[in-house]
């Protein structure tokens, strides 16, 4: 059985998962200007013989980062380190962090679920178990194999980027933006934060921020140890993804020089797979033109940690408690909303209207966790209806919003119990919608209202360990 291997420096590991799904945007946009055919030939293609999605349904992504040297100049002066001393052959290669994005081009709805690398499963083929990492490093068909058979995930393509794409990426988009609540550092990784405020980071400390397993934050002068390790990692990975949408939107459809810079630094260092042509993207670019980033839902799996007879630290899966979320990245028609935990106070008064609201959304595909009075939040009557959610659930809270006819307010709570949106109804409350609509711009609260704690759980939408915050009001990044 393997041994838990040693970190590596960050030099010697990959350029994560979140460059692959820049890597997908970022050829969306080209379409939109007409570079895909030309830079589209460019990229390395190969042939894993995957299934092919029938026309406008859903399509799953699987999009991996990798360590690989192929992609490196044999001159290049760090070309030796990046694998580290002893490492079996060039162009052996290992993911840390694996993700599925899954795509609606009718709903226009997109879902990230992130697959911790030391995931136990079983390797299709063979007698045993390993971790999830390992069966990337037996090639993308083993790998895309694994994840089908292991979690019942159809996969129809395959983005795969190195570790000079990600950072190629970050730096041609001009860096992203980042506030950062407290100082953090991580001595591994090499990110380090000294003081609170906003950050643009270029692409070596964005890498440094998405690689930060050992993660410090110092808050009132006291430094604390994350400790979440790999899973609080995912929940920074997903928080740079959502910041770097917009950056590339911005870069890449008001200026088709810098978009040519942006497409340009990377079709050297991903790989596709042969299914994925540009008819595909053209069709997914006209639908997601204008996707709001803060529309991307976001899971992590349950897991539990385990040690394994032969020594192992690992995670295994919590199967019970996946099952909903891995049930959203499944063929068949199970909706967004059912992934999204709210629970229903009444502040308006009004009777059984929490009740109410609850069987109608419900009937939506919200799962309603509960109901009650909003005096269980220290409120009387409220006005305007609200919407409440922790750090990472803004997506969840936007969804809800688009079942709501009346323009709700949507406030971050800092230290709120990540996993449910709080739905309090006001006196303005009308009806529950069973179509989501366009959200108006004003809709969407930025200022975090404060409450004493940080501590988060894992359940779908969700936060785990430490992420940095919000800028407070008047100030952006």
């Amino acid at each position: 059985m393997p041994k838990r291997r040693r970190p590596r420096g960050w030099r010697q590991r990959l350029a994560i998962s979140a460059g692959a799904v820049f890597t997908v945007l970022l050829l969306l946009l080209a379409t939109v200007v007409g570079y895909t055919y030309w830079r589209y030939n460019q990229i390395h293609r190969i042939d894993l013989g995957l299934h092919a999605a029938a026309s406008g349904a859903p399509q799953n992504y699987l999009i991996v980062g990798s360590d690989s040297r192929s992609a490196v100049a044999k001159n290049d002066p760090n070309a030796g380190a990046f694998l580290g001393a002893g490492a079996p052959g060039a162009d052996s290669a290992r993911s840390d962090t694996i993700m599925v994005l899954r795509v609606d081009p009718k709903k226009t709805q997109a879902q990230l679920l992130s697959l911790p690398r030391d995931l136990w499963v079983n390797i299709p083929g063979e007698n045993g178990h390993d971790r999830i990492n390992a069966a990337f490093g037996r090639g993308p068909k083993v790998l895309t194999a694994t994840i089908e058979d292991n979690f019942g995930i159809t996969i129809n393509h395959y983005v795969e980027v190195n570790f000079a794409g990600f950072k190629q990426i970050v730096d041609a988009m001009g860096g992203i933006p980042l506030y950062f609540d407290t100082p953090m550092y991580d001595n591994n990784s090499g990110l380090n934060v000294t003081k609170a405020g906003c950050v643009t980071m270029n692409g070596t400390q964005a890498l440094a921020f998405a690689r930060a397993r050992h993660l410090h934050y110092i808050e009132n002068g006291v430094d604390t140890l994350d400790g979440t390790s790999d899973l609080g990692r995912i929940s920074r990975q997903q928080l740079l993804i959502r910041k770097a949408i917009p950056r590339a939107e911005s870069k890449g459809l008001t200026d088709p020089i810098a978009l040519n810079d942006l497409i340009g630094s990377t079709v050297h260092n991903i790989t596709l797979d042969k299914g994925l042509g540009a008819g595909t993207l053209l069709d997914l670019a006209g639908r997601f033109r204008h996707f709001d980033s803060q529309h991307l839902l976001s899971y992590s799996v349950p897991t539990t940690r385990y040690f394994t007879p032969g020594g192992a630290d690992v995670l295994i899966l919590d199967t019970a408690k996946a099952t909903k979320t891995l049930a959203l990245f499944r063929d068949g028609t199970t909706s967004a909303e059912s992934g999204v935990n709210v629970q229903v106070l009444n502040g308006s008064g009004v009777a059984k209207q929490a009740a109410n609201v609850g069987g109608a959304l419900s009937r939506v595909g919200f799962h309603v966790v509960g109901t009650g009075d909003s005096s269980q939040l220290g409120l009387g009557q409220v006005t305007n209806t609200q919407i409440r959610y922790a750090s990472g659930d803004k997506g969840a809270a936007l969804l809800l919003a688009r079942h709501l006819s009346v323009d709700a307010d949507i406030t971050p709570i800092a230290g709120m119990q990540a996993g449910t949106v709080v739905l309090v109804t006001g006196t303005d409350f009308t009806t529950v919608r069973t179509k989501p609509r366009t959200l108006p711009a004003s809709v969407v609260g930025t200022t975090p209202t404060t409450t004493k704690s940080s501590s988060t759980s894992v359940t779908t939408t969700t936060v785990e360990g430490r992420v940095p915050g919000e800028a407070p009001p008047g100030k952006s990044c």
